[in-house]
């Protein structure tokens, strides 16, 4: 199908109650699949693996359909123990077109929320295995592209960009939205996160238990400012290209909000 084509059955698609009942009526094929194809595969899987490694981490991935809201039918497996995770993808239905930085936003926040819903059903950790797929879009995608990590950082989702090429440092998006603050290593247990373009908000739930720092990529080699932390260290990246915060956790809070600027 040629561009002008895609662009008209995405038009035809912008209004949700439309887009809803387009995922409904392909439910049950996917549904199927996943429950009668998928699964079963993936607990021979498990328990293959399980016989020689019961440490690594088995991540489970849905199938294609999960990119656009449709909800996933994966479970998770007794046979794979607790090291296991669900890892969907996140497209818009605009991806691989050139009006890629035209993604909904109805349409995320929708996606969004499906995701959400099935992490809390599946009880399992949540990073995202592709989203993005930018290529070599200028500022045209910076919107869209920052939509979709506002989201996925406010979720508290793991994420893997799609996809990285030579030169993608100097792309728009890369500069304006990629290249972000987040915690590396958290000594508790992260409760909310807010990153902008010269901050970086962290609640944190305090571990006694943990040994160890939190660890923070920033990215800038300005110094920053901390509010109410005593302890801590920046160490700056080889190239100039950021800094990563050492701060020591205050175990005698509960909890503890991190605001960092720079």
């Amino acid at each position: 199908m040629d561009e002008q084509g895609k662009s008209e059955i995405i038009k035809m698609l912008t209004g949700k109650d439309v887009f809803l009942k387009v995922l409904k009526g392909m439910e049950p094929v996917y549904k199927y699949f996943e429950e009668n194809k998928l699964m079963p595969f993936y607990k021979k899987l498990a328990i293959a693996i399980r016989q020689v490694n019961k440490n690594h981490i088995l991540f489970w991935e849905p199938s294609v359909s999960s990119n656009n809201g449709i909800p996933t039918h994966i479970e998770s497996l007794a046979e794979a123990g607790n090291q296991q995770a669900y890892m969907p993808h996140f497209y818009d239905i605009v991806l691989d077109t050139k009006d890629a930085g035209k993604a909904d936003s109805e349409r995320l926040m929708f996606m969004f929320g499906q995701l959400q819903n099935s992490k809390s059903k599946l009880n399992l950790p949540l990073p995202i295995g592709e989203w993005g797929a930018f290529y070599g879009g200028e500022k045209e995608v910076v919107d869209a592209a920052k939509f979709m990590a506002n989201g996925i950082d406010s979720l508290l989702f793991g994420d893997f960009y799609w996809d990285y090429f030579s030169g993608l440092e100097h792309q728009e998006y890369f500069k304006k939205v990629l290249l972000r603050p987040y915690m590396q290593a958290a000594t508790g247990k992260i409760i909310e996160q807010k990153a902008g373009n010269n901050f970086l908000n962290i609640k944190l739930e305090n571990d006694k238990r943990t040994r160890g720092n939190n660890i923070i990529f920033i990215p800038t080699i300005k110094m920053v400012t901390i509010n109410n932390i005593a302890k801590y260290k920046q160490n700056l990246l080889n190239g100039g290209k950021g800094s990563i915060l050492e701060i020591s956790p205050d175990k005698k809070l509960k909890s503890q909000t991190i605001h960092i600027n720079w």
